[in-house]
């Protein structure tokens, strides 16, 4: 039986796509893919120690740390939490959003958030008015920048919101316990200007 081109392509095709990717589960791989910030190369997560991504060709691969390991961004590898590199810092800092009345909304929240070398771009950030109450959330994209708007259900608000907002990134290990945090949180406050 004559094999058209067409039929051994699609086998071929096949073990591309499968090399391209990472592989299953039992290597860690979670199934998250994003844009990669940079190079070819290893990143923390900054939301979650046990996770790590790696860039290949312009993606960014998520995989999971064995049970009860972190990952060391020193030695590319996942490493019992106390041989872990520790006390980092962060940055976070918050630039101008508006604010109009009819309806009652926020526009332009925004942040961006520094997390240092080793650790990738994609933290979480937690926008909130001058009281604590919580506007809206966002995952910072591949270089570092967090947006979101909000529709404010408190008229009462409004005073609060004209003092500015503080966008939070929480850092990443837990430094609130007494354990060591590998990033250390940190807040930029932005300005807030009626339309």
């Amino acid at each position: 039986m004559k094999k058209t081109l067409l039929s051994m392509a699609v086998p071929a095709l096949a073990l591309v796509c499968a090399l391209a990717t990472p592989a299953a589960a039992d290597n860690g791989y979670t199934g998250l893919s994003r844009p990669c910030p940079g190079p070819n190369q290893y990143y923390g997560d900054p939301n979650d120690p046990t996770k790590s991504w790696e860039c290949s060709n312009g993606v960014a691969y998520q995989f999971d740390c064995p049970a009860g390991l972190w990952w060391d961004t020193k030695l590319l590898t996942c490493n019992y939490p106390e041989q872990v590199l520790v006390d980092r810092k962060s940055t976070t800092t918050a630039g101008p959003a508006r604010l109009r009345l009819l309806p009652l909304g926020l526009s332009n929240l925004h942040a961006h958030v520094d997390t240092g070398a080793g650790i990738g771009p994609w933290a979480d950030v937690t926008f909130t008015a001058a009281d604590g109450t919580v506007l809206c959330t966002a995952q910072a994209d591949s270089s570092g920048n967090a947006s979101c708007d909000a529709s404010p259900d408190v008229l009462g608000l409004v005073a609060d919101l004209l003092t500015g907002y503080t966008a939070t990134y929480r850092g990443l290990g837990d430094e609130h316990d007494g354990t060591a945090a590998v990033v250390r949180s940190s807040s930029g406050h932005g300005t807030i200007a009626l339309l």
